[in-house]
């Protein structure tokens, strides 16, 4: 285990001891060991929760694709080349992305 020396306000050091004399903790490191632990853990939902939401958002786009790709296509790509297609959706893909940035 290593060292670490930190500084703080007066009133986050009396904060700190408090909790440790309170019986919560048993030594000022135990709590800061505790608050690391409950970060590195709410990190790690918040990315499940993203992956979760990215993971739905590309279900319905992909379900989306399906369905339109059952479709006949709309007389504007009739004479276009997939690859053409395909250029033409990347396109409108990376203008969408720069408009949000």
């Amino acid at each position: 285990m290593t060292t670490l020396n930190i500084s703080l306000p007066d009133n986050m050091k009396t904060w700190i001891s408090q909790r440790v004399t309170g019986g919560d903790y048993s030594n000022i490191s135990d709590y800061i060991r505790s608050l690391i632990r409950r970060d590195q853990e709410q990190l790690q939902a918040q990315r499940e929760q993203d992956d979760r939401k990215w993971q739905l958002i590309q279900d319905i786009a992909r379900k989306n694709l399906q369905q339109r790709l059952a479709e006949p296509p709309p007389e504007e790509f009739a004479d276009m080349s997939e690859e053409e297609v395909m250029r033409m959706v990347r396109e409108e893909i990376q203008a969408y992305r720069q408009g949000k940035a």
